[in-house]
């Protein structure tokens, strides 16, 4: 999956898209800085049960019950995912 799934509107990864709490103003999947595990779990394409046994390796915190996934950081996991893959091949 190419950057562009972060960013484009219309795709499934803007689907991500929020209302800005009591602002109505509507918030891209580009503009989030955190992401839930069913919305990481899209974003990656993977399914939320597979993204759920993933997660002690992927860059997470939690806040009360709420778990939540850095944006940046899962960029920078997968992307370093990838390089490593495609130098062993």
């Amino acid at each position: 999956m190419g950057a562009g799934a972060w960013e484009k509107p219309g795709t499934m990864a803007d689907s991500g898209a929020r209302s800005d709490a009591g602002s109505g103003k509507s918030i891209g999947l580009a503009d989030r800085i955190t992401l839930g595990p069913a919305e990481a779990a899209a974003v990656l394409g993977v399914s939320e049960r597979t993204f759920r046994s993933l997660l002690p390796r992927l860059p997470h915190f939690r806040e009360g019950n709420v778990v939540l996934i850095p944006v940046a950081e899962l960029r920078r996991w997968a992307s370093d995912r990838a390089r490593g893959a495609l130098g062993r091949s």
